[in-house]
């Protein structure tokens, strides 16, 4: 009986896997209030990645904190970038994804569900 090991392996080593990316909060949206903004990339291959956050179109400022590189079963990794926010009206984040697997960075967008209420007194 052969082995087909190596024609595996060299399939595993050499594909590359686009990641999926998702941003989200940890708790719901109030104004004024800090809250925790996620950037998960999932299911890529190779490792190597860069995660970036934005507000409003600039590169933001805050101190984000990025996981552990993790992989799962199928050999496809996963990881995360987090920072504390505080939501304004308006507010839009953007986490830019860098993977070799991609020719042009991922851009997915939160944007604040916060509106303004106007009152009219009469």
């Amino acid at each position: 009986m052969k082995l087909n090991g190596p024609k595996l392996l060299v399939g595993i080593v050499c594909r590359l896997i686009r990641p999926s990316v998702n941003v989200y909060t940890e708790f719901p949206e109030q104004q004024g209030k800090v809250n925790v903004l996620y950037c998960y990339a999932t299911g890529f291959y190779p490792g190597d990645i860069e995660v970036t956050f934005y507000l409003n179109g600039q590169k933001s400022t805050v101190k984000a904190e990025t996981s552990d590189l993790m992989y799962g079963e199928d050999w496809t990794f996963r990881v995360y970038k987090y920072m504390n926010i505080t939501p304004q009206y308006g507010d839009k984040y953007t986490c830019e994804v860098r993977h070799s697997s991609m020719v042009e960075p991922k851009m997915t967008e939160w944007k604040s569900s916060l509106y303004k209420v106007w009152l009219k007194i009469a």
